[in-house]
C-alpha cells in the first residue's frame, strides 16, 4: 500500500515541480507553474461548445452466423440526429431524434428455419420552455417468440405528441427512486457552463499539487539545473485536498469519480497521512532544463522509515531517447522499464520484453509478448494525421491467441472552425479464423448553426396517456402483459 501511494504521487509530482535561476525553491516553482499553466491552458482550448450546434450520431453493426458459436445473423442499427440552443442560459432547447433498428435471424436448432426479430423505434424528443415533449414517430416489432402477431404503432398514433411541465415529470421521477435518479433538469443543464468551471478546477488543481522540496542545489549539468529532493509530506497532504475539492467542484463529473461523503475524504486523508508518519520519503536528483524550465529528469529512490530503500526510480526525457525504469534494489532482475530511442520501444518487465514497437509519426507498430515470448497482440497503423486538433488513421488489431484480427479502415477524431465543430468515426471489421464476424460503423459529428427553429406542438396530451396508449396497443398481442395505468 505504501508503495502504490508514494509511486503514484512520485509520477505525479515529477511531471508537476519547478523552475528558476539558481535558487533551487525558485527552479522547482516556476518549473511547477510552466506545467500547471500549459495544462489548464491545454483544458480550456479543448472545452469548446458553439450555443448553437446541430448533432449527428450512427452505428451499425452486422454480424455474420459462426457454426456452434454465434447461431445468429443481422444488423442493428442506431440513429441519432438532433439540434440545440443554449443561447438563452435560463431557457435550453432540445430537439433530438432517435432511430433503433433491428433486424436478425435467429437459428434455434440445428437444421431448423431461422426464427426473424425485426424492430423499428424512432422517438422524437424537444425540451424548451422549462416542458419535455416526446412524439412516439414509429414502433414495429415482429418477434414471434414474444408477440402472436407482428405490432405497428401507425396512423395519426405516430404523430401525437406527449408532454408535460419539466417539474411534474421530475418530481415523479423523484417519487420513484429515494436518491440519484437522474432528472429532465440535470439532462438540460447548460453544457458550457460545465465546460466553463473545468478549467479553472483543473487551474486550482494543478497548482495545489506539490511533492518536492529542496534539498541543496547541484553543478548544472548538460545544460539542465539539478536538484537534490526529497518529498515533502505537507505538500502531499495538501494535494490530496486539492484533489478532493477539485472534484466536489464539478458537478458533471460522474459519480463513480466522486468520493459520497466527507467521511470518505477524511479516511483517504488519514490513510495518507498515517502512511507518511512512519517516515518513508522518495529521495533523489530532480533535473530540468535552463532553456525553458521543463522536466528532464529524475533519479532516485524510495525509501522506508529505517532506510531500506524500497525501490529505485529513474526517468530520462529528450527529443529522440526517454526512458521510465523502476527496480527492486534487493533483486534488479524484477523491475520495469520503457525506452525510446529514435523510433524504437521497448517495454520490459523482469528483464523480459513484454512490448517491442516502433514510431516514426506516420506509422506505429507495437507487438505485446507473455511471459513466454509468445504474442499476445500486435497493431500495427498507417497515421494520416496527429496533431492539437485531431487524429486520423487506418490499422489492424491481432489477438493470435483468439485468432481474432480487428481492421480499422477509418479511425477519426477530428476538431474544426475554432474547435467548435467536431467530426469522429470508427469505420471496420473483425475476423475471427480469417472469416469475417463484424462490419461496423460508428459516426458522429457536432456543427456550429446560426440559428434553429425548435418549437412547442400545437397540441399534446400528458404524458402518462402514452403509458396507457401503449397498454392497448400491446394487450391484443401480448396477453395483457402490458398494465393499463
Amino acid at each position: 500500500m505504501k508503495r502504490l501511494i508514494a509511486l503514484g504521487i512520485l509520477f505525479c509530482g515529477v511531471l508537476l515541480a519547478g523552475c528558476g535561476s539558481g535558487n533551487p525553491d525558485e527552479i522547482l516553482q516556476k518549473m511547477h507553474d510552466h506545467y500547471a499553466s500549459s495544462i489548464t491552458n491545454a483544458v480550456k482550448e479543448r472545452l469548446v461548445l458553439p450555443d448553437r450546434f446541430s448533432t449527428t450520431g450512427d452505428l451499425r453493426i452486422s454480424h455474420h452466423a459462426l457454426p456452434s458459436k454465434l447461431p445468429a445473423e443481422g444488423t442493428i442499427t442506431f440513429h441519432v440526429l438532433g439540434t440545440a440552443d443554449y443561447s438563452e442560459a435560463q431557457n435550453p432547447k432540445i430537439d433530438q431524434e432517435v432511430d433503433v433498428t433491428v433486424d436478425e435471424k435467429i437459428q434455434s436448432a440445428p437444421n431448423q428455419p431461422s426464427i426473424p426479430v425485426q424492430g423499428d423505434v424512432a422517438v422524437h424528443i424537444r425540451i424548451l420552455n422549462q416542458k419535455f415533449f416526446l412524439q412516439l414517430a414509429k414502433l414495429k416489432l415482429l418477434a414471434p417468440m414474444f408477440l402472436k402477431t407482428p405490432l405497428e404503432w401507425s396512423g395519426g398514433a405516430s404523430t401525437k405528441w406527449y408532454g408535460d411541465t419539466v417539474q411534474t415529470i421530475d418530481d415523479a421521477v423523484q417519487g420513484l427512486h429515494s436518491s440519484g435518479a437522474t432528472t429532465i433538469q440535470t439532462f438540460m443543464r447548460n453544457p458550457k457552463e460545465a465546460y466553463a468551471k473545468i478549467p479553472a478546477a483543473v487551474g486550482r488543481f494543478v497548482s495545489e499539487v506539490h511533492l518536492w522540496k529542496a534539498v541543496s542545489m547541484l553543478p548544472s549539468q548538460n545544460g539542465n539545473y539539478r536538484i537534490r529532493v526529497e518529498s515533502d509530506k505537507d505538500k502531499m497532504i495538501r494535494s490530496l485536498h486539492a484533489y478532493f475539492d477539485t472534484i466536489s467542484s464539478l458537478e458533471s463529473m460522474p459519480s463513480a469519480y466522486a468520493m459520497k461523503s466527507k467521511q470518505d475524504i477524511d479516511r483517504s486523508i488519514d490513510t495518507l497521512n498515517r502512511t507518511l508518519s512512519e517516515g518513508g520519503k522518495i529521495t533523489g536528483i530532480l533535473e530540468v532544463k535552463q532553456d525553458d524550465y521543463a522536466f528532464a529528469g529524475f533519479d532516485g529512490d524510495v525509501v522506508e522509515a529505517h532506510g531500506k530503500k524500497d525501490a529505485h526510480v529513474h526517468i530520462e526525457t529528450g527529443d529522440r531517447h526517454t526512458v521510465v525504469s523502476l527496480t527492486n534494489p534487493d533483486d534488479p532482475q524484477k523491475g520495469f522499464s520503457f525506452e525510446k530511442t529514435g523510433e524504437k520501444l521497448t517495454m520490459t518487465v523482469a528483464q523480459k520484453a513484454v512490448m517491442t514497437g516502433s514510431y516514426d509519426g506516420k506509422t506505429f507498430h507495437a507487438e505485446f509478448f507473455d511471459g513466454d515470448g509468445r504474442t499476445l497482440a500486435a497493431i500495427d497503423a498507417a497515421i494520416a494525421r496527429a496533431d492539437a486538433l485531431g487524429v486520423s488513421l487506418t490499422g489492424t488489431l491481432s489477438l493470435p491467441r483468439q485468432e481474432v484480427e480487428i481492421t480499422f479502415s477509418d479511425l477519426h477524431s477530428i476538431l474544426s472552425n475554432g474547435r467548435k465543430d467536431f467530426d469522429f468515426a470508427v469505420i471496420g471489421t473483425a475476423a475471427y479464423q480469417h472469416q469475417t464476424l463484424l462490419e461496423f460503423s460508428i459516426t458522429s459529428t457536432r456543427k456550429e448553426v446560426q440559428s434553429t427553429d425548435i418549437t412547442e406542438p400545437a397540441t399534446y396530451s400528458p404524458l402518462k396517456q402514452l403509458g396507457q396508449d401503449l397498454s392497448a396497443l400491446f394487450a391484443p398481442v401480448t396477453g395483457g402483459i402490458l398494465p393499463r395505468h
